[in-house]
């Protein structure tokens, strides 16, 4: 029955955006252990050596990884707030002037969601290039944008020029946040 099948619907959804959130919170442990390697790369770590400190350099590299993680955080939340600003400020104007708006609030943020798990390939990365001198690093990023690009238009109804100029805000607004925390630390 169509009433069956609607419910189908609204659970396969609903598992959808689970897993997207789970995704979502992987991808941002990942990019804390990308931040952290970054700030150990220098350390020589990984030899089990810890200068002779004991437990102390260990809690110490602990404290550093959830840092990390929590500028992760804060960078995310830069990206998915410029993002969604914009978009909620272009969707005021398109109803000031009384155009058809044919795009969904969730669907953008669920999108937004998925597009930034394409910053769970760096762990791979990290992997493959633990020296970050290689295009490897550049293509994901690049890979990020365009696919903040085409969720912008796709689900946020923006033409080419808005969904261009609000993916290049709002990966500024990330990197100006990950330039932050590399000053910080």
């Amino acid at each position: 029955t169509s009433s069956q099948l609607s419910k189908d619907n609204e659970t396969s959804s609903g598992g959808t955006s689970k897993l997207i959130l789970k995704l979502a919170f992987v991808t941002l442990i990942i990019d804390g252990l990308v931040k952290w390697s970054d700030l150990n790369r220098g350390l020589g770590g990984g030899d089990g050596d810890f200068g002779g400190q004991g437990g102390s350099l260990m809690v110490e590299q602990e404290f550093q990884f959830y840092s990390q993680v929590g500028a992760s955080i804060c960078c995310f939340a830069a990206y998915y707030a410029t993002c969604l600003l914009i978009y909620a400020l272009n969707k005021a104007v398109r109803d000031l002037l009384g155009k058809e708006d044919k795009s969904s609030f969730s669907n953008l943020a669920l999108g937004l969601l998925l597009a930034y798990c394409v910053r769970c390939t760096k762990l791979l990365a990290l992997l493959w290039e633990p020296d970050r001198s290689g295009f490897l690093w550049i293509f994901i990023d690049l890979v990020f944008l365009v696919t903040t690009y085409t969720v912008l238009k796709v689900f946020g109804d923006l033409n080419r020029p808005q969904s261009l100029i609000t993916a290049l805000i709002s990966h500024s607004a990330l990197h100006f946040m990950q330039f932050v925390n590399k000053q910080i630390t």
